[in-house]
């Protein structure tokens, strides 16, 4: 599915916080509140990392998807 504004508008809270997915990792997180955060889920050594891009209305979806690629590039954290 690829997200677009009027999608991601019409996305309503629920009783408990849900993600939606985008194929190549990129999501966006709806709380209860009504809050809609983008992330995106990276797999580093077998585990999912979820990186906070920020929230909906401040980061608006074009600019997301220019944060979520130059993300992609992070140094993974070391153990």
């Amino acid at each position: 599915m690829k997200f677009t504004d009027r999608y991601i508008s019409n996305l309503k809270p629920a009783t408990k916080q849900y993600i939606i997915r985008e194929s190549n990792g990129f999501a966006i997180r709806i709380l209860p509140s009504g809050i809609k955060t983008w992330f995106f889920i990276q797999s580093l050594a077998g585990k999912r990392r979820p990186m906070n891009l920020g929230g909906s209305p401040e980061l608006p979806l074009p600019k997301q998807e220019i944060a979520l690629q130059a993300q992609v590039t992070f140094s993974p954290k070391t153990a």
